[in-house]
């Protein structure tokens, strides 16, 4: 994925932190944060398989992703998904 290509994530919510784009105690951000109201459902980016679900999930480093589900597509990427009312999977 070109992380510039917004075009498809746009369709999700409100693009509120860009690849690269600075967040609080970061000087880089390796990801595209996108919001839209509570409840609102969120499909995957791309085709691939579910990885990982967490609750209250906590990385390495500290930080903290809340109910998280990853997707590895068919490139080998992987897609976090975090931050989520409810960490409800369908195929």
């Amino acid at each position: 994925m070109n992380p510039n290509n917004y075009k498809n994530l746009r369709k999700l919510g409100n693009v509120t932190v860009p690849w690269g784009g600075k967040t609080k105690g970061e000087s880089f951000h390796a990801g595209v944060d996108v919001a839209n109201q509570k409840g609102t459902p969120i499909p995957a980016f791309a085709p691939g398989v579910v990885t990982s679900v967490a609750n209250g999930f906590q990385s390495e480093d500290g930080k903290g992703y809340g109910n998280r589900v990853q997707v590895k597509d068919s490139q080998g990427n992987i897609h976090q998904y975090a931050h989520l009312q409810q960490p409800l999977v369908r195929p």
